[in-house]
């Protein structure tokens, strides 16, 4: 990556550090469940993740990546209310959006920074194709989950 500053690259690791707990999460429990231990640490490291995003000022002044942060933040409020007030599946879905909020910047910034994809823009196709791909993804992840919940609830 080139022009990372110290606090970019701590920012970077935090995120992809997320990552890799909310994979953990959705591959071993087929949802981010904030009772395991790998949905702890991918709520705290998505907390972390974005904060920090809200101090970087690489483009200039407030932008989208500051936007998304906010949108991350609110949806993790949502998430947490919800499963408080026993909607199991408000939450979980809502968890779910919060990682591909993850995904989003984090294939814009390797297609945008890394020498060998050339020098793209967050407004070129093939990283606006990647994203809508990252959308496609989550709704079928989404309905999976939903799907799944259903099916265990009607076998209770």
């Amino acid at each position: 990556m080139s022009g990372i500053t110290l606090f970019g690259a701590f920012h970077t690791v935090l995120g992809l550090g997320a990552l890799v707990a909310g994979a953990r999460a959705l591959l071993r429990d087929g949802a981010i469940r904030v009772d395991s231990g790998s949905g702890k640490l991918y709520v705290a490291l998505t907390l972390v993740t974005s904060v920090s995003a809200l101090a970087i000022f690489h483009h200039g002044g407030f932008g989208v990546a500051h936007v998304l942060a906010l949108i991350t933040l609110a949806t993790m409020a949502f998430a947490a209310l919800a499963q408080r007030f026993g909607k199991a599946t408000a939450a979980m879905l809502a968890w779910s959006a919060t990682y591909l909020f993850h995904w989003v910047p984090a294939v814009t910034e390797t297609l945008t920074r890394v020498p060998a994809f050339g020098h793209l823009t967050p407004e070129s196709p093939t990283v606006q194709n990647a994203n809508a791909t990252l959308l496609v993804l989550f709704v079928a992840g989404a309905t999976w989950q939903f799907l799944r919940r259903a099916r265990l609830a009607a076998a209770r």
